[in-house]
């Protein structure tokens, strides 16, 4: 059973945001109170507090990603939580940028591309596997539809282009750019051997091409580590 670790925690100004809003709430707030003087199961909380289950198992996520609550399995598989420390401490930001989350990640869905240039061999899916529009139809792009797409193929010298915003503030430096795409050469049922190369642009200049060796269409792929 999880007990309380320390007398004070103390955070830095980059998280301001996640603590803040895990006091935002007034279900959050009653959930320390009934924790402070011991542990208490999912179901326990739900009782004392009058909620339901599913609206006590929310709200204790969000106060674990803020690291007020922590939680532990308990005898029975349930669920046991306790806080982490009887007071908090917020360093308030000195500077720019300070008070910022150290990374900042936006996910753009694969059918929200700004412009395109599509020739046949083309066509777009949606997660359920439905034809977006006709195969082979560039004209399947311009579709509203097409912020649904799962995935989306062509051949030749076409292009996708997306229009990402900056969430940093103006005068604050970026460190890093990390970009994750799942790519690969796509090919009429399945060829084993079918070359692509596709190639990264970030602000009209090129970072990199990577040549796809084929579309391995026989088996599952598998997440790079």
């Amino acid at each position: 059973m999880s007990e309380i670790k320390q007398e004070t925690i103390r955070y830095p100004a980059s998280r301001i945001v996640d603590v803040a809003k895990a006091l935002s709430g007034d279900i959050r707030v009653r959930i320390l109170e009934a924790l402070g003087e011991k542990p208490m199961s999912v179901s326990q909380l739900a009782e004392a507090l009058g909620a339901a289950q599913p609206t006590i198992s929310i709200n204790v996520q969000i106060l674990e990603q803020a690291e007020l609550v922590v939680s532990a399995q308990g005898a029975n598989r349930e669920k046991i939580c306790s806080v982490t420390c009887r007071s908090i401490q917020l360093d308030l930001p000195s500077k720019l940028g300070e008070g910022l989350h150290r990374t900042e990640d936006i996910h753009m869905p694969i059918g929200m591309y700004s412009r395109c240039s599509i020739q046949p061999t083309c066509g777009m899916a949606g997660k359920d596997g439905s034809i977006i529009g006709s195969t082979d139809d560039p004209r399947a792009f311009y579709m509203p539809e097409r912020t649904e797409a799962a995935l989306l193929w062509f051949s030749g010298a076409g292009y996708v282009e997306y229009y990402f915003a900056n969430p940093m503030p103006p005068g604050v430096t970026l460190d890093e750019l990390i970009v994750r795409a799942e790519v690969c050469a796509e090919a009429p049922a399945f060829q084993m051997e079918w070359p692509s190369d596709i190639t990264l642009f970030i602000n009209d200049l090129p970072i990199g091409t990577w040549t796809s060796p084929g579309d391995f269409g026989d088996r599952k792929g598998k997440a790079d580590s």
